[in-house]
């Protein structure tokens, strides 16, 4: 969606908005706070991103990326930056899964030893 804006000529002010307006982005805090002071681009994204703790840090660094290649390069350019970051994006959130995934049934054992153990103290 960022590429077909961007490919339209779009502002970016403009794109920050319209991007934090739509439900699949409000759970984005530093996107909503960018969007908030979008005419000082690309210095609010940076102040987002260092403020909103939420973000794992590999993917801080890619939304780093993106907001140093936005508007400052010739439009090919951020399209072929914008698509490695997406990529690279994907990445983080598969290993993210991942762990979750393997963390989440680590965490169901450790309880369930943790209420045996407490039977076998209250015998």
């Amino acid at each position: 969606m960022l590429s077909s804006r961007l490919k339209n000529g779009s502002d970016i002010s403009d794109l920050l908005r319209t991007l934090a307006g739509q439900a699949e982005f409000s759970g984005l805090q530093f996107l909503q706070d960018a969007a908030a002071h979008a005419e000082s681009f690309p210095a609010c994204w940076q102040e987002a991103l260092a403020c909103d703790r939420s973000l794992h840090a590999d993917a801080r660094n890619v939304m780093e990326t993106v907001g140093r290649v936005l508007g400052s390069l010739p439009l090919d350019e951020q399209l072929a930056a914008l698509t490695l970051c997406q990529e690279r994006l994907a990445e983080i959130a598969a290993r993210c899964g991942e762990t979750e995934r393997r963390k989440g049934t680590l965490y169901r054992s450790l309880g369930v030893l943790g209420g045996l153990f407490f039977v076998i103290i209250l015998l």
